[in-house]
C-alpha cells in the first residue's frame, strides 16, 4: 500500500512502471525455474496436470523472461536479479531452528 501511495504522489506512474515489470518478469522466470528443477530431480510428489508440460518448456520459458526482462530496461532487471540473489542469500544463511517431529 505504501508503495502504491507513493507512486500516486509522484504523479507519473510511468516512472514505477519498470520496475514493477522486472520484478513481474522474475516471478515468473523464478517459477519456471523451479517447475524445471523439480522436474529434472524426480519428486515422485510433482505430477503437472498440463498437457504441454515438459522440461524444455519450463527452462525455455526461465530464459524468455529474463531475456524480455533485460530487453525492456537492463538497469532495472539488473537490479531485480541482485534483490532476487539478495533474498535467496539472506534466507540461505537464515539460522531457522524447525523441529519436524519423528517420522
Amino acid at each position: 500500500w505504501c508503495i502504491s501511495q507513493a507512486c500516486v504522489f509522484m504523479g507519473d506512474l510511468d516512472v514505477i512502471a519498470p520496475i514493477i515489470t522486472s520484478f513481474f518478469c522474475m516471478s515468473y522466470a523464478c517459477t519456471n525455474l523451479a517447475c524445471f528443477l523439480v522436474s529434472v530431480s524426480g519428486v515422485p510428489s510433482f505430477r503437472p496436470q498440463f498437457k504441454w508440460f515438459s522440461r524444455a518448456t519450463c527452462l525455455a520459458g526461465f530464459f524468455l523472461n529474463v531475456g524480455v526482462m533485460f530487453y525492456l530496461d537492463p538497469l532495472y532487471a539488473g537490479l531485480a536479479l541482485l534483490c532476487m540473489i539478495g533474498i535467496f542469500v539472506a534466507l540461505l544463511y537464515k539460522d531457522q531452528k524447525t523441529n519436524w517431529g519423528d517420522v
